[in-house]
């Protein structure tokens, strides 16, 4: 019972309501008109940083009601990245150059086979107490079918010839996406070990 006065009050649009809304706006409670210029006015600013660009838009019209808040906006534009890609012989492309391989392209492959080059060292680790942490830089070449045609050991941290020869083994058996490119030559890629 009590509720249905309420909803009865509510919808009542008699004096007793416009005058209570008088008495708010005598009170500052609410504010009749907000000073705006005549016509609908837009008003962006853009700053460009690092990665993106960012800017504010606020938009503001003329009142002619009771007003209760405004309304800012924010957009946010992100500017892809673009990674270089490095020569056959591993010089950097330049503008016009034939196309190649990415880094990203030979990460995604280890990174397919990381569980194979961890249990290689792990087996090893297994044999020989002295293998640690460590790192083993290996240089490969890739054909455009995506096979990978020969690498070599550049430098390791490792004294283990059966260990080099089976991360050889392996890099061996990595499969790259066919491509329509040169021949390519990767020279320094780090394969960690951290037990």
């Amino acid at each position: 019972m009590a509720f249905s006065e309420q909803l009865a009050q509510l919808r009542d649009t008699s004096s007793d309501v416009v005058i209570s809304e008088k008495n708010l706006r005598e009170r500052g409670a609410v504010k009749s008109e907000l000073a705006a210029p005549s016509t609908d006015s837009l008003s962006a600013s853009k700053l460009s940083a690092g990665h993106g660009d960012y800017g504010t838009h606020s938009v503001s019209g003329e009142q002619s009601s009771t007003v209760v808040g405004s309304h800012s906006t924010a957009k946010l534009a992100a500017i892809a990245a673009r990674s270089a890609a490095v020569g056959g012989s591993g010089g950097a492309a330049a503008g016009g150059a034939k196309p190649s391989r990415s880094l990203e392209e030979i990460q995604l492959a280890f990174d397919r086979s990381k569980t194979a080059f961890y249990a290689i060292f792990s087996r090893a680790a297994r044999k020989d107490t002295t293998i640690r942490a460590g790192t083993v830089v290996v240089s490969l070449t890739i054909e455009p079918d995506g096979s990978v045609s020969g690498s070599k050991i550049v430098s390791s941290s490792f004294f283990n010839p059966d260990l080099k020869e089976k991360l050889l083994q392996r890099i061996a058996m990595l499969k790259f996406e066919a491509k329509a490119v040169p021949r390519y030559t990767y020279p320094n890629y780090p394969i960690s070990y951290m037990p």
